[in-house]
């Protein structure tokens, strides 16, 4: 039974190393997002549902780089979910001025 127990620990230790790891490539887009959007970082890695920290989170999948594999890995996501992130980034800023201009202002923190 402790053989188990060990095992469960190290597995669970290994993969929140995992995550850290995944978080700090993405840190300083995170943290732009999370600043523009009023969301903490933490939040919008999570599971969470609400439609704030969902815009947040498609924002954050729309300017990471790669290929969706890849940004998925990153999120902890699916590559169907990052797709699906990139085409309600492009619709929202088609339909919401809100949404256009705080995605405006994120892509400007980042460039400069």
């Amino acid at each position: 039974m402790k053989r188990r127990r060990m095992k469960r620990r190290i597995v669970k230790g290994a993969a929140e190393a995992e995550r850290a790891a995944r978080v700090a490539k993405m840190e300083p887009i995170l943290s732009a997002v999370s600043k523009v959007f009023h969301v903490p970082a933490e939040r919008i890695i999570s599971r969470c549902n609400l439609r704030k920290i969902c815009e947040a989170r498609h924002a954050l999948a729309a300017l990471l780089q790669g290929t969706t594999w890849e940004v998925g890995g990153m999120m902890d996501r699916d590559h169907s979910n990052i797709t699906k992130s990139r085409q309600a980034v492009r619709d929202l800023v088609d339909t919401d001025p809100r949404f256009k201009a705080r995605f405006k202002e994120l892509s400007e923190r980042l460039k400069a």
